[in-house]
């Protein structure tokens, strides 16, 4: 059997050779030379690697894909199906429920606030407002996005949930960068200010949630 060898190029793809196309505009005689043989083409983004169609896909995508032989279900399509058919009957989330009921009818959500759907999906925030009763109080501790997402797109993607914030229905109990709370590298100096305002208990100096538009405002003009 002639030698095989598997490389990944992240980022690398076929594209249109247009002057902002890096790869064709590069000087690469080895790869000119590797696509005289026969080549196939992959897909690497909606249906043809479990994700919803036109959703681009990422390094996770391709982590869970490479080597499997077979069309993966991402996280983002298994709970878009969660909520489109049983979550309401899952005997996790009526638990969820009595637990609220029993300790001021609240609950609390960390998230990645983005509709990136690459670590996260606002959708499924939408999903779960439609089927918790409205008497239940959501806490929301959210980390701005900034990777996935424009740095600036926090604003527009809250004012999606205007009528939830304005009715007291949602409250933004904490809000980060992800690079801070959602720390990968086990960095405890960038996760503990953002725990420790987690989990403050005196919250009689911090802002209300209304006010939330203008601290990111005056945050962005630095």
């Amino acid at each position: 059997m002639s030698p095989c060898c598997l490389v990944i190029l992240d980022g690398f793809g076929i594209g249109e050779n247009i002057s902002d196309n890096a790869i064709t505009q590069a000087n690469h005689p080895t790869f000119n030379h590797l696509f005289t043989a026969p080549y196939a083409r992959l897909w690497t983004h909606g249906h043809c690697v479990g994700l919803p169609e036109g959703q681009t896909g990422g390094s996770e995508v391709g982590h869970l894909t490479i080597g499997s032989g077979r069309i993966c279900p991402q996280t983002l399509v298994r709970v878009d199906t969660l909520f489109a058919s049983t979550l309401s009957e899952q005997a996790e989330y009526q638990a969820m429920l009595e637990y609220a009921r029993t300790h001021n009818n609240r609950i609390h959500i960390v998230m990645i606030f983005s509709d990136g759907g690459i670590h996260s999906s606002t959708r499924h925030l939408h999903s779960l407002l439609k089927i918790l009763p409205e008497n239940i109080d959501i806490q929301l501790h959210i980390g701005s996005d900034g990777r996935d997402v424009s740095p600036t797109s926090l604003p527009t993607i809250l004012h999606e949930f205007d009528e939830a914030l304005q009715s007291g229905r949602l409250h933004i109990s904490t809000l980060f960068g992800r690079y801070l709370g959602f720390d990968r590298d086990n960095n405890w100096d960038r996760v503990q200010p953002v725990y420790d305002v987690m989990t403050q208990t005196d919250r009689s100096g911090c802002a209300s949630s209304s006010s939330v538009f203008e601290i990111l405002h005056e945050n962005y003009q630095m």
